[in-house]
C-alpha cells in the first residue's frame, strides 16, 4: 500500500556504514578563518583595515595570476587544483576568502556601532536616559571578584533611543545592564520593551556589547512583546504551568530540555548538572533541535508523507522551534547547527554535513562577528561536530547489535554522548576539571534524554486547548526528567568524581588529544583492524602517548618561577607580586624575611603559600586598598600564618558601615586576631624597614558611604620606595582598583614622581584614568588570573602602555613576578636605572 510506512533497513552482522566520506576542504578554511576573526576582535582598526587589504590585494593578484596564466600558457598556472602543480593553491585561496569576510564584517560593524550617539555619553560619564528593547531574558548570576560573592541581574538589551543633555538621539547600539537583584529588572523578558536611566561605562574591547549600564532606578514605561512572541510566550507559560504538580528537579528539567528555560531548576541541581557534566542538556543547542526534528521527519515516514514534502516539514518544525525557544543568538544558532546534525545523521546526504557545518559557522560570523569569542559558539559547532561524525556510524553499530532497535532511538541515545565527548575539551576549560563519572551519567541519562525532549513539547503544545491533557503528558516527560536529575545527583556526590585539569589552552587540547585517541582506539577501531590493518590502533597509541607528554609535562612547559634561593639576583627581590588569581598581592621587602603586603587577594587565592615560597615570615604592615574581596579575602589566611604588625586603609574605608560575615569585611578579622587599624591618607608618609609610603589618594576627609562600584576609585593609592638606598630604591606606583576619576587624580598628584615600576590599576581593565597608562613606567606590572571572567587586561591597556614604552607583565597564572635592581642600578651619576625581573 502506498500509505504504509517504507520498512526501515538494519544492517546485517557484516554490513558496515557505506555513507560517503566527509569533506573536510572547507571546514579547515572555516576553522582557520574562525581563529582569525576571534583574535581580531582585540585589535586596532587599522590593523584590521591593513588586514583586508592585504587578503583583498592577494586575492585580486592570485585572480589576474590564474586567468592570465591560463590564457598565456605560462609556467605561473595552477591557482586551481588539477590545472598545475599546486594543489595548495585553492585551499589558500578559500581560507583567505573566508578570512576577509569575517574579519571584513566585524570591522564594518564595530565601525558602524561606535560611531553613534552612546559612545558619546560613554565619554561624557553623565546620566543618560535610554529606551531599551531587551534582547535576553534577565537572570541573575552569582560574582566573583569585586566585593566577595554577590548576585547581581544580568540582561542584554539593544539601545532604540538615548537622551541626555537636554537633547535625544536614535540609536540601535547593543549594551549589557548590570542592575542589583530586586530592584524590578528580575522580571524583564525577551522584546520587552523599557525606559531606563543611569551612567553608561565602556565595556571591554572585543565584547559584543557598546556599554554597559548600571540603572539608577527600576525600568519604567514596561511594553511586553507583542504579536507572534506573546502568543510564543503563551507556550511556554503554558508549560510551566503543565510541569507544576510534577516532582521539582523534572520541573525544572523539562522547561530546560524543551525550551532552555531553567527558570525552575532548583539551584543544587544545576550544581550537579555543572559538576558531571550534564550543564549542556539544559540548554537549547542543536541536539534538542535534532531531537525534536528527527522526531518530526520519522513521523512523516510513519505516516507515509512523500520524501519530497519531508524536508518543508521539517523546516517548518525547526521554525516552529525557533520562535518557541525564542530566536536569540544562541537559539538561531542551535537552530542551524542542528540543521546540520541531521545531516550528518543521514545516510544520503552525509557527505555534506561538514561542508555545511563550515557554511554554517562562517555564516553565523559575518551576520554575528562576536561568536567568535563565546564559548557557547564554540560548544554548539564542537557538539554538532561530535553529531556529524559519530551519531550515524555509532547507531549503525547499536541496531547490529540490537536489530530490532528502531533508528530514532539509536540515534537518540548516541546523541547525548556524542555532544558531551567533542565537547568536554571546553568545557575542561571553562570549570577547570574534567568529571570522572561525566560520561557515565551521560551515558545513563541519553535513553532519557529523547523521551522527556519530546513529551515536553506534546505539554506544551496541547496546553492551550487541553490544560489536564497537557499535565498528564508533562508527568509521562517528567518521569525521565526526574530519572535525568537523579543521574546527576547521585555523579555529583561519587567521591573523587572530578579530576582537576588545567584550565586553559594547553588542558584543553591535552584532553582533546586524550579523547581522540580513545576512540580511535575503541572497539569500533578494534574491529576494523581486521579488515584494514592497525592504523587507527597505531593513530591511537599515537596521541595517547601525546596526551601523556602533555600532561606530564616533558614536553616543553612555560617559563618556570626562580625561587629565592636559585639565583643570586632571584634572591634580591625588591617587590614580588604573587600569583593568587584575580586580585592583587604585592610584598614590597621591608627587611630580610619581612615585607609589607599591599592587598591579601581573594579568598580562594593561595597567599600563604607565596609567603613560603618567598620566605617571608613577618609582615610589617598590610595595606587594604579598598574593600573587594580580590583584594581584601584572605587577611584571615595572612594573619594566622605570621605576625602582622599593623594594617593600614584610608579613614574612609576604616569608618563605613560593617557588612558582618561578608568575605571582603577584614575589619572584622583584624578584630579578632587583634591587629591594630591606622588610617593612611593623601599627605601622609611612613616607613617601615626598608619601605617608605607616601600616600597620595585619597584625602582625609573623603566619603565614608560609597556605592559598591564606585568604590574602586577610592582606593589607597601609595608611591613606594623599596631599598637600603636612602631615597634610590625601587621605586612603584600603587593603584589597587582606580578607575577613570581617581586614576586622574593619581596621575595629576604623582605625574612628576619618576617610578620604576607602575601597578596597572584595575588589573588592566579597560577604564583607565587619563595619562596614567602613558607616564611611561619602565615595568607595567599587572596581576591578574588567567582566562579571568572580565576580559583582563583590555587590550586597549596593554597597547597603550606598550605606546608608551613599559614592558608589560602579568601573573596570569603562570607565578609570581619578582623585581629588584642590578647591582649598581641605584647609581645616580650614571643616569640609568637598570631593573630586572622574572618568575
Amino acid at each position: 500500500m502506498s500509505g504504509a510506512p517504507a520498512p526501515i533497513p538494519v544492517p546485517g552482522p557484516g554490513d558496515t556504514d557505506q555513507s560517503p566520506r566527509q569533506d573536510l576542504r572547507l571546514l579547515l578554511p572555516a576553522l582557520v578563518a574562525w581563529a582569525v576573526g576571534a583574535a581580531s576582535l582585540a585589535w586596532g582598526h587599522p590593523v584590521r583595515w591593513g588586514l583586508l587589504a592585504t587578503l583583498a590585494l592577494g586575492l585580486v593578484a592570485a585572480g589576474l595570476h590564474h586567468r592570465f596564466g591560463r590564457a598565456s600558457g605560462a609556467p605561473g598556472r595552477g591557482w586551481i587544483p588539477g590545472d598545475g602543480p599546486r594543489p595548495w593553491a585553492r585551499p589558500v585561496a578559500l581560507t583567505a576568502l573566508l578570512t576577509l569576510l569575517v574579519v571584513g564584517s566585524s570591522t564594518l560593524a564595530d565601525t558602524h556601532r561606535h560611531r553613534g550617539v552612546v559612545d558619546e555619553a560613554v565619554a561624557s560619564e553623565a546620566v543618560v536616559e535610554l529606551r531599551l528593547e531587551a534582547t535576553t531574558d534577565a537572570r541573575r548570576v552569582r560574582t566573583e571578584g569585586r566585593f566577595g560573592p554577590s548576585e547581581v541581574v544580568i540582561l542584554r538589551a539593544r539601545a532604540t533611543r538615548l537622551d541626555w543633555r537636554g537633547g535625544g538621539a536614535p540609536s540601535s547600539a547593543p549594551v549589557l545592564v548590570i542592575a542589583r537583584p530586586d530592584s524590578g529588572w528580575d522580571e524583564i523578558t525577551w522584546r520587552t520593551g523599557l525606559t531606563a536611566s543611569g551612567r553608561l561605562s565602556p565595556a571591554e574591547p572585543g565584547d559584543d556589547v557598546v556599554a554597559v549600564l548600571r540603572p539608577a532606578r527600576p525600568p519604567e514605561q514596561v511594553r511586553p512583546p507583542g504579536g507572534l512572541w506573546q502568543g510564543a510566550e503563551g507556550l511556554r507559560e503554558g508549560l510551566r504551568q503543565a510541569v507544576d504538580p510534577v516532582w521539582a528537579d523534572a520541573r525544572g528539567l523539562v522547561p530546560g530540555l524543551v525550551l532552555g528555560d531553567t527558570s525552575l531548576t532548583p539551584p543544587e541541581l544545576t550544581e550537579a548538572m555543572v559538576a558531571t557534566g550534564m550543564s549542556h542538556l539544559s540548554a537549547v543547542s542543536g541536539s534538542n533541535v535534532a531531537i525534536v526534528v528527527g522526531a518530526v521527519v520519522w513521523l512523516c515516514s510513519l505516516a507515509g508523507v512523500p520524501r519530497r514534502a519531508r524536508p518543508w516539514l521539517a523546516a517548518v518544525a525547526l521554525l516552529g522551534f525557533v520562535v518557541l525557544a525564542r530566536p536569540e543568538p544562541s537559539v538561531l544558532r542551535a537552530g542551524v547547527m542542528g540543521g546540520v546534525a541531521l545531516l550528518g545523521m543521514a545516510a544520503t546526504r552525509r557527505a555534506a554535513s561538514l561542508p555545511a557545518l563550515a557554511a554554517s559557522i562562517v555564516l553565523l560570523l559575518v551576520l554575528d562577528p562576536w561568536l567568535a569569542r563565546s564559548y557557547g559558539f564554540a560548544l554548539s559547532v564542537l557538539a554538532t561536530l561530535g553529531l556529524v561524525l559519530f551519531v550515524r556510524p555509532w547507531s549503525v553499530a547499536l541496531r547490529r547489535r540490537w536489530p530490532r532497535l528502531p533508528e530514532p532511538v539509536a540515534q537518540g541515545l548516541v546523541i547525548p554522548v556524542a555532544a558531551s565527548l567533542t565537547t568536554a575539551p571546553v568545557v575542561a576549560m571553562l570549570q577547570g576539571e574534567v568529571s570522572v563519572v561525566g560520561l557515565l551519567t551521560n551515558l545513563l541519562a541519553a535513553p532519557l534524554v529523547a523521551p522527556s525532549t519530546l513529551g515536553g513539547v506534546g505539554a506544551t503544545l496541547v496546553h492551550p486547548f487541553w490544560p489536564a491533557g497537557a499535565t498528564a503528558i508533562a508527568w509521562g516527560a517528567a518521569a525521565p526528567a526526574q530519572l535525568i536529575g537523579l543521574t546527576a545527583r547521585w555523579g555529583a556526590a561519587v567521591p573523587h568524581g572530578a579530576i582537576p585539569w588545567a584550565a586553559d589552552g594547553r588542558g584543553g587540547l591535552a584532553l582533546a588529544v586524550l579523547l581522540a585517541g580513545l576512540v580511535l582506539c575503541g572497539p569500533p577501531a578494534v574491529r576494523g583492524v581486521r579488515r584494514q590493518g592497525r592504523p587507527a590502533l597505531l593513530g591511537g597509541a599515537a596521541v595517547l602517548v601525546a596526551t601523556v607528554l602533555l600532561t606530564t609535562g616533558i614536553l616543553p612547559r612555560p617559563v618556570a618561577l626562580w625561587l629565592p634561593g636559585g639565583s643570586a639576583r632571584a634572591a634580591d627581590w625588591r617587590l614580588a607580586a604573587c600569583d593568587i588569581g584575580q586580585g592583587d598581592a604585592l610584598l614590597l621587602r621591608s627587611g630580610p624575611d619581612r615585607a609589607v603586603l599591599v592587598d591579601t587577594g581573594p579568598p580562594e587565592g593561595d597567599l600563604a603559600g607565596c609567603l613560603t615560597d618567598l620566605g617571608v615570615r613577618v609582615l610589617d604592615a598590610v595595606v587594604i586598598t579598598h574593600a573587594h574581596a580580590d583584594h581584601s579575602g584572605q587577611l584571615d589566611a595572612v594573619a594566622g600564618k605570621v605576625p602582622v604588625g599593623v594594617v593600614w586603609a584610608a579613614p574612609g574605608e576604616i569608618a563605613r558601615a560593617r557588612q558582618p560575615g561578608h568575605p571582603a569585611e577584614w575589619r572584622e578579622v583584624a578584630e579578632e586576631h587583634g591587629l591594630p587599624v591606622a588610617p593612611l591618607a593623601a599627605g601622609q608618609e611612613v616607613e617601615v624597614g626598608q619601605v617608605h609610603l607616601r600616600a597620595v589618594w585619597p584625602e582625609a576627609d573623603g566619603p565614608v558611604q560609597t556605592p559598591d562600584e564606585l568604590r574602586n576609585d577610592l582606593s589607597l593609592s601609595l608611591v613606594a620606595t623599596v631599598g637600603p638606598e636612602a631615597g634610590q630604591g625601587l621605586r612603584v606606583l600603587l593603584t589597587g582598583d582606580l578607575e577613570r576619576r581617581g586614576g586622574s587624580e593619581v596621575q595629576r598628584r604623582t605625574a612628576a614622581d619618576g617610578v620604576d615600576v607602575l601597578k596597572v590599576p584595575h588589573h588592566g581593565s579597560a577604564t583607565q584614568g587619563r595619562g596614567i597608562l602613558e607616564r611611561g613606567a619602565p615595568l607595567a606590572l599587572v596581576s591578574v588570573g588567567r582566562e579571568n571572567d572580565h576580559g583582563h587586561p583590555a587590550p586597549s591597556t596593554v597597547e597603550a602602555l606598550e605606546r608608551a614604552g613599559s614592558q608589560v607583565v602579568t601573573t596570569h597564572g603562570e607565578g609570581h613576578v619578582l623585581v629588584g635592581l642590578e647591582p649598581g642600578g641605584t647609581d645616580a651619576e650614571a643616569g640609568v636605572r637598570r631593573l630586572w625581573w622574572s618568575r
